[in-house]
């Protein structure tokens, strides 16, 4: 199951630099454009610090159990 996350992630069409990020495999993220909606792929290795902070501590949920809160 595919989650999506808006990051920073600067567009090679439109140099927006906001997109949505679908978590694909570990290595390989699928980006979408916000702006143009221009669809690329990339490797999470190329992104910027605060993207693969982003992207790992969204794939760490994703793997923890969800609760329901007290």
């Amino acid at each position: 199951m595919a989650d999506r996350t808006a990051l920073p992630v600067l567009c090679p069409r439109c140099r927006h630099d906001a997109g949505d990020i679908t978590f694909t495999l570990h290595t390989i993220l699928a980006v979408t454009c916000a702006r143009c909606a221009f669809t690329w792929a990339t490797e999470l290795a190329d992104m910027p610090d605060v993207v693969r902070v982003a992207v790992r501590t969204a794939m760490l949920n994703l793997a923890q159990p969800q609760y329901p809160p007290h």
